[in-house]
């Protein structure tokens, strides 16, 4: 015995589907930041207030993406531990789409969420002279200023960030080596060291 299966296809009536669409342009706010002007923390570790810069009680802010990008990174930390730097915003990159290896005591490769925006890479170059070291002659290098910029065009793809802790008035900026260490040994941290950073806040409908 069969068993007959009755089936029937219905058109699309778009007047019977539920969709929302974002749409519109992207929408920037640029924000400069000096270590020297931070609110609290230290150089590697500074918090800033940014108030009501971000319009909370906007809700189409809360709909869509932000994405921050770094535009520019001005520094001189001439006695850095590592020739990179690695510029972090903790509170608001947690996402879980971006991530970073690392490496634990017993030197196995683990995977976490990456906080990082940026990978800085710090240059040398040669005084000219020589210095002793251990009872030879060896070229004297010192560190170059860091000079970072970049050009962000509208199609390009930022660090996701969190929309709740961007507009909660606080700005974290931690900076760290690429072993995800403090970038300057605590004896080596001069008051007259310095960064300038312009960071890039688009919101994409």
């Amino acid at each position: 015995m069969s068993e007959v299966i009755n089936s029937s296809v219905r058109s699309f009536q778009p007047q019977f589907q539920n969709k929302q669409q974002l749409t519109g342009k992207p929408e920037y706010y640029r924000v400069n930041l000096s270590s020297g002007n931070k609110s609290s923390g230290g150089l590697e570790d500074a918090l800033f207030h940014t108030g009501n810069i971000f319009p909370n009680h906007r809700t189409d802010l809360m709909n869509g993406e932000w994405e921050v990008f770094v535009e520019s990174f001005h520094a001189d930390f001439p006695d850095l531990l590592d020739g990179q730097v690695k510029l972090c915003l903790p509170e608001l990159c947690h996402s879980s789409q971006n991530y970073v290896t690392t490496r634990t005591a017993d030197f196995k490769s683990v995977f976490n969420v990456d906080d990082s925006v940026a990978l800085l890479l710090v240059t040398e170059e040669f005084t000219g002279r020589t210095v002793r070291i251990d009872g030879e002659d060896a070229a004297e290098l010192v560190r170059r200023r860091i000079k970072f910029t970049q050009r962000v065009n509208a199609n390009d793809v930022g660090v996701k960030v969190d929309a709740r802790a961007l507009m909660s008035g606080r700005l974290r900026v931690v900076l760290r080596n690429s072993n995800t260490h403090a970038i300057l040994a605590p004896a080596h941290v001069p008051a007259t060291q310095a960064y300038y950073v312009t960071l890039l806040f688009v919101h994409k409908p």
